[in-house]
């Protein structure tokens, strides 16, 4: 009974790790999906299927691959999928994504303090604190921080776009564009699963039996689709509202009243804190390899990058950063998915 109560709990944190590695400023927020999917309109949602699909199959190789390594350095990860050529450079672009990112999620917490007129700098250096401590407890700290936020994400997500198409809400077709979806989706699922490269390579270190990176990973896909098909139709359901917000889920979750605006709030600028860790855990990692500063100081250094990088401004990021990481994760993405496991190549 222990056994496999373990056996749970583990499925479950390597699932809430994923998940909290890929949702954050954009994602929970609702700009994420309707830059990449509501946008066009009903068919989008196709999109979001097929994302599920990516997911789970690359998230399953990246396992494999992984646990034959034996390392928890991404770096190592790339050097085995990558020629020497391509390396130095596939490293310093998901070096400089992942930086961007955190840019991105400083600058999300910092839109949502703002929004409860506290002020944009007030969730900056809260935020920053936060991580700080969090990381400096390496690995473990992340994962018991994702097991936490992801049920109440999950919570607030389902219930806000529930009762916001339950209030009368129709779902809109947007003209135009409809048959790009397919694209939206590859470069949707490219960027965050790249991105997630450091976190996934050190889950399949961590455990060592690959039945359980196995469910976990699908798990965590299955988990990432259904969230994003709830705020999805939420988006759709008053998407003439919601078009040119800069926060949309907040937006709706306006509808419901103050205490469930605020309890939203606070979910939301948990969901970002996840993939502001996950980033910076990654970051952190790497940077000790290349320049042999302590991991901690590595960590200061990046969230001081990160909040400088933000400025730069959270809806400006996702509209036209994300898409371009989409194309170039890409190419990697293939690369991955069409190399052979260590010890059957030849």
């Amino acid at each position: 009974m222990k056994s496999n109560l373990g056996k749970i709990e583990n499925v479950f944190g390597i699932a809430a790790t994923i998940i909290g590695t890929v949702i954050g400023a954009g994602f929970a927020s609702g700009q994420e999906i309707l830059q990449f999917f509501g946008r066009f309109g009903i068919s989008g949602g196709f999109g979001i299927l097929l994302t599920v699909i990516i997911m789970g199959v690359f998230i399953d190789k990246v396992f494999r691959i992984g646990s034959e390594l034996k390392t928890d350095s991404y770096q190592e990860f790339l050097r085995y999928i990558l020629k020497p050529g391509w390396l130095i450079i596939a490293d310093v672009a998901i070096f400089l994504i992942m930086l961007m990112l955190v840019g991105v999620m400083f600058a999300g917490c910092g839109a949502l303090f703002a929004e409860l007129k506290l002020g944009y700098w007030s969730g900056v250096v809260i935020s920053a604190v936060l991580s700080l401590i969090v990381l400096f407890r390496d690995l473990p700290g992340l994962m018991r921080i994702n097991t936490v936020v992801i049920p109440l994400m999950f919570l607030g997500t389902i219930g806000i776009v529930f009762f916001t198409i339950h209030s009368g809400g129709k779902l809109s077709e947007v003209s135009g564009q409809n048959r790009q979806w397919v694209m939206a989706a590859l470069q949707f699922s490219s960027y965050n699963l790249v991105l997630s490269l450091p976190v996934l390579v050190s889950l399949s270190r961590r455990y060592a039996r690959q039945s359980l990176l196995m469910i976990g990973g699908w798990v965590g896909a299955i988990g990432l689709g259904v969230i994003s098909l709830w705020i999805f139709l939420g988006l759709l359901s008053h998407f003439q509202l919601i078009r040119h917000a800069e926060l949309p889920m907040v937006v709706l979750a306006k509808f419901l009243g103050k205490p469930v605006f605020f309890g939203y709030i606070l979910v939301l600028w948990g969901e970002m804190l996840t993939t502001l860790l996950a980033n910076l855990f990654g970051l952190g990692k790497r940077l000790e390899t290349l320049i042999r500063w302590p991991y901690e100081w590595n960590l200061i250094l990046l969230t001081g990058l990160g909040i400088a990088i933000g400025k730069i401004g959270f809806v400006n990021l996702v509209a036209h950063g994300y898409p371009i990481y989409g194309y170039l994760s890409f190419v990697l993405l293939v690369m991955v998915m069409f190399k052979p496991l260590p010890g059957t190549e030849g």
